[in-house]
């Protein structure tokens, strides 16, 4: 609607022209300075400025006291600043564009004051703007300590200097909130001692930078005092606290600032007691008089982690006569009722009378479990004493696995590749065997000596014996599960072995470690895989009389097909996107063979069992990840893989029970 023509600058003044479509009475210009802080503004302003318009039919001019503007706005500069423009025509306010006609003078650059210039923008919406620039210019600091007391000279080109500590909201990032002034006297600015009653003090780690401001031709200017000295950094800073301690240090930029730490004396348990169940008495290892502090607590991941306590409930301490202080933890009243489905962890912090903080610490390491009727609460650590919250779920969906790393790897709460500690809020896996193949699932048992596994670990005897005695079925129905997981991993990459007497065996990695195994398995056996041509016929037969004698206890609907499939890319330890057939990890050819028989089978069991659920993970986009804790290649997944899983078993399962 309205289209800017020219602009001229003259005296720190701007003539700016631009036309409109029809002809308009009282037209008003309005310069709107953005909130430049914000990451995503929309139309967010902190000061606007509105002009009269001199109109000469379609033609429209404003005269543009910028540096007049500026001053009046009051506001000190920190860094360049966009003005919008905008036409206030008949109550509507509407942008000022830059339409085909106009002829743009590039970025040309202007100078208003000694340390502002001006230029003009045009951005994706073709609307004209003003962009004033901040100049550059140093304020270098220097230091001397005396008498408890921090001294700090400046070196600036503006006059009328102040010197402000101001608070960053967060540790790592440059944004600040509160603003202190340091007090002023004859050879500089002054740190005073006591200053941490005024603080303010959340966190764990406090940063304040400290900023210069000052005056250049009636427009007050501020920006970060630079280390005249580096070397002389970092030095220490005593507020006479025991719980923080200072240290003036230069940041990464050769900036000059301040890091305040909370600290905690070690005041240790002497001895837990008991004294009814879920109630301990927590016995003091020294007498204080205050209070324990039971504190929600976990880690900012910042760019550098950092502890977080937010303050949960708060316990007296006690004497009561006798030689040690104690409180008691009463867990039924303090977590009993908590229907959270996260794991939370607490700790706490004594409180002495006089406002000392002491982390609660431990002399030997704790672990001890106390159950509620909605929660697991553990009371646990190595040096520090903590307290888990962790849901129970007595009534969890029963899955049983059929399956390879693709489908079981998602129910592991211990490898911290994994770390899927939540599965158990839903899910009860009461049945898993590892590496099944349906071809040896449906065989006939195959005899074999107990004798010759004598140094086997029961856990893995017992996925040895299922496979050898063919029980799979009954032991599936004997767990009563609501779903059954399945993935042909194995019959896929690793085939089965045939003996002369038309008994099949999977290679079942518990197997396939054993003497029996290579000593005479591999001797009276032979190996059927896809390059046998009857391979892909004898596992249909297979699979149809897998479908038919597991129906007999489990709905064909409960069945749960993962897809699987081998990936092509995977995170090197740099986290750079890397091709596992680049990398010569596996040939083009297998990879395609792979997946192309993997579909084929998943089809076919699909086609037999339309009622069956899929869980078909390869739609997100997952790749591998170098630091995989199994053997690294194309049949594993990143970690996203594994807790993701768990989520989309959780929907398919919604999804059928709201059938």
């Amino acid at each position: 609607m309205f289209s800017v023509l020219n602009y001229r600058f003259e005296e720190n003044r701007i003539s700016l022209s631009f036309k409109s479509e029809i002809e308009f009475e009282n037209l008003k210009l309005e310069l709107r300075f953005k909130d430049m802080e914000r990451f995503i503004g929309a139309q967010a302003y902190e000061y606007y400025y509105s002009l009269e318009l001199k109109s000469e039919g379609l033609v429209h001019i404003a005269d543009i006291p910028l540096l007049e503007i500026v001053r009046k706005r009051g506001e000190t500069f920190v860094g360049d600043q966009l003005v919008w423009l905008y036409v206030l025509a008949e109550e509507k306010s509407v942008p000022l564009k830059a339409d085909k006609d106009y002829v743009s003078s590039g970025s040309q650059i202007v100078t208003l004051s000694q340390n502002l210039s001006f230029t003009t923008l045009i951005n994706k919406k073709n609307e004209f703007q003003f962009k004033i620039l901040m100049g550059k210019f140093a304020n270098t600091i220097g230091f001397s300590t005396q008498n408890n007391e921090t001294t700090f000279e400046i070196q600036s080109s503006l006059s009328e200097i102040n010197v402000h500590l101001r608070k960053r909201v967060f540790k790592d990032a440059g944004i600040h909130s509160l603003n202190i002034p340091l007090s002023h006297k004859e050879n500089g600015f002054v740190l005073r001692k006591d200053i941490l009653g005024i603080l303010m003090l959340e966190d764990e780690i406090t940063i304040f930078d400290f900023i210069v401001e000052g005056e250049s031709d009636g427009i007050r200017f501020s920006n970060f005092g630079k280390v005249d000295i580096p070397d002389k950094l970092p030095i220490p800073i005593d507020f006479g606290n025991k719980n923080y301690t200072g240290e003036l240090y230069k940041t990464n930029k050769g900036n000059m600032a301040l890091k305040i730490s909370r600290k905690y004396p070690a005041n240790k348990i002497d001895h837990i007691v008991e004294a009814q169940p879920g109630i301990y008495e927590i016995i003091l290892s020294i007498q204080m008089e205050g209070q324990a502090i039971v504190c929600r607590y976990n880690k900012l991941n910042f760019l550098s982690p950092m502890d977080n306590y937010i303050q949960f409930k708060s316990i007296p301490t006690l004497q009561d006569g006798r030689e040690k202080t104690y409180f008691e933890l009463n867990m039924d009243e303090l977590f009993g009722e908590i229907e959270a489905n996260y794991e939370q962890r607490y700790r706490i912090i004594l409180q002495s009378k006089d406002g000392i903080q002491y982390k609660l610490g431990l002399k030997e390491p704790l672990y001890t479990c106390f159950p509620t009727s909605k929660n697991n609460i553990y009371l646990e650590g190595e040096k520090v004493f903590n307290i888990f919250v962790r849901a129970k779920q007595e009534n969890g969906v029963k899955i049983g696995v059929l399956g390879s790393c693709f489908s079981r790897s998602q129910f592991n709460s211990q490898d911290k590749f994994y770390k899927n500690n939540d599965y158990k809020l839903a899910f009860n896996v009461c049945f898993s065997q590892f590496w099944p193949s349906i071809i040896s699932l449906v065989s006939k048992p195959i005899k074999y000596d107990e004798s010759e596994f004598a140094n086997i670990a029961p856990k893995k005897m017992g996925e040895i014996k299922r496979e050898m005695d063919k029980t799979i079925f009954s032991d599936i129905k004997d767990a009563n599960v609501d779903y059954l997981i399945i993935d042909f991993y194995v019959d896929v990459i690793h085939g089965v072995r045939k003996f002369e007497d038309g008994t099949y065996l999977g290679v079942n990695p518990y197997i396939r470690s054993t003497e029996y195994y290579k000593n005479k398995v591999l001797k009276t056996s032979r190996q059927m895989d896809y390059r046998d041509p009857d391979y892909f016929c004898v596992w249909k037969r297979a699979c149809d009389e897998f479908l038919e004698r597991v129906q007999e206890f489990l709905p064909e609907k409960r069945l749960v097909l993962n897809t699987g499939g081998l990936i092509d890319r995977y995170y090197d330890k740099d986290r750079n996107v890397k091709n596992f057939i680049e990398e010569k990890i596996i040939s083009r050819k297998s990879f395609i063979n792979y997946n192309s028989l993997w579909e084929k089978m998943n089809q076919y069991f699909l086609t037999k069992a339309p009622n069956a659920k899929l869980l078909d993970m390869q739609r997100y986009g997952y790749i591998g990840d170098i630091k995989h804790p199994s053997p690294f290649g194309p049949h594993h997944y990143e970690s996203a893989y594994y807790r993701g899983m768990t989520g989309e078993l959780a929907r398919i399962i919604v999804f059928d029970q709201n059938r």
